[in-house]
């Protein structure tokens, strides 16, 4: 049987559909299995006729990405034609199981992108637009109802954006907690605060226990055993260190693979590259560890305890969570490495069992401390907010794991003290107690940070 062309009387019926085949196989067996070969056979046509219409397989990509993203801005729009933008915002999060696809071709679309420059010039081009019609549509909310005019419109919209990118990046890893409900209360909430009376949501203030009350010292000092993973890789890395003793082969290869993982992509980082780096043989490496996923998944584990497990005494003795918040976001450009390993494991783990269920059993872990340490340091103020632990700790993971995704695409992101003025105006509307009423306006522009 002789194979035909994508071009010719039906080209546009043969171009839909191999755009269709893309999106279904790019999203569930990921983007770095499927070959232009795979998608000329399932097609009947040949590879040639393939290119003649897309340059690469980037090219296809980043065509269904742009095709997937219009029809669904388009098919929102019709759905909801008369909700104000908070109704409008709750509703699109209601219906966050109809996206799964596309929260997955974004996935793949960013982890390629790290390392296809091509791409990630394609893919910038097609979301810095997207995000950019957001952001006026915002900017026309804010004018319409009353919202304050300070507020950053340019930080709120890629970072409630990014809540839902991180969704795809824990769906990838089977390690979703937050139900689509309490999560588009808490967003659409938010947003209805900021309406009206120059929109300043009001904050509600918690009064801190003081060190005469044992009560609050003994709920903060439990918050922070609570709020600590079990000892790990990373912890001990950090003990040598500060002991100045030399790192184990174990902890050498650690380190290496955190900066090949994060700098070149794991699938283009193999065994041997991570025995030039670190001068060991390969028989070593294997004797360390079973396989390259086995060390993908500690090296995140131990990044993660690096970057976000350990606190400072004073902010554990007296710190509210406001502060909690706002010293985590801080921080923010010191876990570029972090997110781009998690981008990588992610993508990873859609295509490879082993890695899927080892970095679920991670981020559970982790997930499950920090909302058990957020409950213990809400147990030591005299309030009682009006969203869960898990909800509100979800969201700014969430939105963390998505902020990693713009990066990938080398998008600009908002300025970590502007994050942080963000964060604290959300959870003042539903009763976490800060030192301060917080409003997200214009701060230092956008961030670019590596680490």
């Amino acid at each position: 049987m002789t194979k035909s062309s994508v071009n010719g009387p039906r080209s546009g019926e043969n171009r839909a559909k191999l755009l269709q085949l893309s999106a279904t196989l790019f999203a569930t067996q990921g983007y770095a299995q499927v070959s232009v070969r795979d998608l000329a056979a399932r097609l009947g046509v040949t590879t040639g006729a393939l290119y003649s219409n897309f340059r690469s397989k980037g090219d296809l990509l980043a065509e269904v990405l742009d095709v997937r993203i219009r029809e669904d801005m388009e098919r929102s729009q019709r759905s909801q034609p008369d909700l104000q933008l908070p109704e409008f915002v709750h509703e699109s999060f209601l219906r966050l199981a109809e996206r799964l696809e596309m929260r997955a071709l974004l996935l793949e679309a960013g982890a390629a992108a790290r390392t296809d420059v091509e791409l990630r010039t394609s893919l910038r081009s097609t979301l810095t637009a997207l995000i950019g019609q957001w952001i006026e549509d915002y900017r026309a909310w804010q004018q319409f109802g009353k919202v304050d005019p300070d507020i950053d419109m340019a930080t709120m919209v890629p970072v409630l954006w990014s809540i839902e990118l991180g969704i795809g990046v824990l769906e990838a890893q089977g390690a979703v907690r937050v139900k689509p409900a309490p999560l588009a209360d808490f967003v659409g909430t938010f947003l209805q605060a900021l309406e009206g009376q120059g929109g300043r949501a009001t904050p509600h203030t918690g009064r801190l226990r003081t060190e005469s009350d044992p009560r609050g010292r003994q709920r903060r000092m439990s918050s922070r055993r609570t709020s600590s993973a079990p000892p790990s890789t990373a912890s001990k890395i950090s003990s040598r260190r500060e002991l100045h003793e030399e790192p184990t082969t174990r902890e050498r290869l650690i380190d290496a693979a955190i900066g090949l993982f994060a700098e070149r992509g794991y699938a283009a980082v193999t065994v041997r590259d991570l025995a030039r780096a670190t001068g060991l043989t390969t028989g070593s490496i294997y004797g360390n560890f079973a396989n390259k996923a086995i060390l993908l998944v500690e090296a995140i584990e131990a990044r993660l305890a690096q970057d976000l497990e350990r606190l400072p005494d004073a902010l554990i003795e007296s710190g509210s969570p406001a502060e909690l918040i706002e010293f985590h976001l801080e921080k923010f450009g010191q876990r570029t490495r972090l997110r781009a390993l998690l981008v990588e494991g992610a993508a990873a783990a859609r295509s490879d069992p082993e890695v899927h269920d080892r970095l679920r059993e991670v981020e559970l872990r982790h997930q499950a401390s920090w909302v058990a340490g957020f409950e213990h340091w809400l147990e030591a103020y005299d309030t009682s907010p009006t969203v869960d632990a898990q909800t509100a700790v979800s969201a700014m993971w969430c939105a963390e794991l998505g902020l990693g995704l713009l990066e990938a695409f080398d998008l600009p992101v908002p300025a970590p003290a502007a994050m942080a003025a963000l964060f604290a105006t959300i959870f003042s509307t539903f009763g976490v107690p800060g030192p301060r009423a917080a409003t997200v306006r214009k701060v230092g522009g956008n961030s670019r940070t590596s680490s």
